[in-house]
């Protein structure tokens, strides 16, 4: 859960405070879809 918060608030150290919020959701979904980095990747980075 540690490595969760910290990247959560690396993203909103970066502005990037959309993506923070939609972590648990993009991750849920990434491991369902067994999706590889890169897609879970751009798929945070179009939140």
């Amino acid at each position: 859960m540690i490595e969760l918060e910290q990247a959560r608030h690396r993203l909103e150290e970066l502005g990037m405070e959309q993506a923070a919020r939609s972590l648990d959701a993009v991750l849920e979904s990434a491991s369902r879809s067994q999706s590889t980095y890169l897609s879970f990747l751009n798929e945070l980075l179009e939140v």
